[in-house]
């Protein structure tokens, strides 16, 4: 009879030790999935506002806004794979164009569009009025956010990715 109960006990056990290792793996395998880095993923949106003036351009302080020192200002540093929707506000007299300027190398791969420079839009931002540009920062650089009047650049932000 001791004999029989021994068994018994020994095989609830064992029924219950892979049991818990089938629900560990499962958890540890769904763990896993969720916690993978996706650097490069889009994620939120951060909206970013820059007011635009017939002599300058400026960028909304935020979490991202960092001090360089004195002689070079304040630079906005994001981190990579961020979504970032600028809505610019052009609040001078004259019509401006806004672009997105890349100054840093990179090396495009042949499903990269080869651009270095994006508009916001095809025409110039009238007076008093907004426009928007949305951007994946997927790769890490440095960039100017320029406005121009004419072919005249009248403003420039620096923006780093890292």
């Amino acid at each position: 009879m001791a004999k029989i109960l021994v068994q018994e006990r020994s095989r609830i056990v064992l029924a219950s030790a892979v049991t818990l290792a089938v629900l560990l793996s499962a958890g540890i395998a769904a763990l896993s999935a969720t916690a993978a880095p996706k650097t490069t993923a889009p994620g939120i949106v951060h909206y970013v506002p820059v007011v635009v003036t017939d002599s300058s351009l400026k960028i909304q302080r935020d979490a991202y806004t960092v001090s360089v020192g004195k002689a070079f200002g304040v630079k906005q540093v994001y981190p990579r794979g961020v979504v970032i929707r600028f809505v610019f506000h052009n609040e001078g007299k004259l019509p401006h164009t806004v672009r997105l300027k890349l100054l840093s190398h990179h090396y495009f791969g042949e499903n990269e569009a080869k651009l270095t420079v994006i508009y916001a839009g095809m025409t110039p931002i009238k007076a008093q009025q907004t426009r928007s540009l949305s951007i994946n920062f997927y790769y890490r650089g440095s960039f100017a956010l320029q406005t121009l009047t004419g072919k005249k650049i009248t403003g420039s932000e620096g923006i780093t990715i890292l």
